[in-house]
């Protein structure tokens, strides 16, 4: 029997190595951000289990055991919550049982529960290899930090991050700098994926480029890494600081 789930409030950018992980291991995905359309869907179809992001309990303010017993829900629910530590992230979940409707108790536990409960807690290990990786893969980038920078570009004006950002891919040279490498060195502590973060420090940075000479600089977006350009040829050369006056 096919093992499916229902799973609200998540998202790609949040959730994605969980959701991998469950397809990965056999489970049917079925995914909703409504809260309408979530009791459409258990009215009208059998699901094992329902997976709740901890994020949608707290917005609509929802208790899930005393909603589950309420609406008479016969179903297991595990709310899944994310956190950061010094070893990358980790999931963890609570779980909550609605009401068996033939004789009100509460409802026996899934029988795919335990493998159910055993990939959430493989996706966290794999999410935490992951991250600790990516920290050693970016302490072993060429001239990150470095003084590899380009004596043409100017860092007054920019924000913090924007200037580490600059300073990182400039530094990397043409071997360019993976984003999840760069992610770990901007925020080493991260709770939450950053990668759209970065992408709108880049996005602000490529317009600055452009406004200090159009058309010539570049940050280059290849196979996960970013790379500098300077379109006339002429290179960041290691050892030139980059003039903050």
């Amino acid at each position: 029997m096919e093992k499916n789930l229902l799973l609200f409030g998540f998202s790609r950018s949040a959730h994605g190595g969980l959701i991998d992980g469950l397809r990965g291991a056999g489970f049917g995905i079925t995914a909703t951000t409504s809260l309408t359309r979530l009791h459409i869907l258990l009215s009208s179809r059998r699901f094992e289990a329902i997976l709740v992001s901890e994020r949608e309990t707290f917005s609509h303010k929802i208790s899930v055991t005393r909603h589950l017993w309420q609406v008479r829900i016969p179903v297991t629910v595990l709310v899944i919550s994310r956190s950061g530590t010094k070893y990358g992230p980790s999931w963890s979940y609570t779980v909550h049982n609605g009401p068996d409707r033939e004789t009100g108790r509460a409802l026996a536990l899934p029988e795919c529960f335990a493998a159910l409960c055993e990939t959430i807690r493989e996706a966290g290990r794999s999410a935490g290899k992951g991250y600790r990786h990516a920290r050693l893969a970016a302490e072993k980038e060429e001239g990150y930090g470095g003084a590899a920078l380009h004596g043409l570009l100017s860092l007054s004006g920019l924000h913090r991050m924007m200037a580490e950002v600059l300073t990182a891919i400039i530094g990397s040279g043409q071997a360019g700098i993976e984003a999840k490498a760069l992610q770990c060195r901007l925020w080493p502590k991260r709770g939450r994926d950053r990668r759209k973060d970065l992408q709108i420090y880049v996005s602000k940075i490529r317009k600055r480029l452009d406004s200090a000479e159009p058309n010539r600089f570049a940050i280059l977006y290849d196979k996960g890494r970013y790379r500098f350009c300077d379109r006339k040829g002429n290179r960041p050369s290691r050892g030139r600081l980059l003039s903050e006056d």
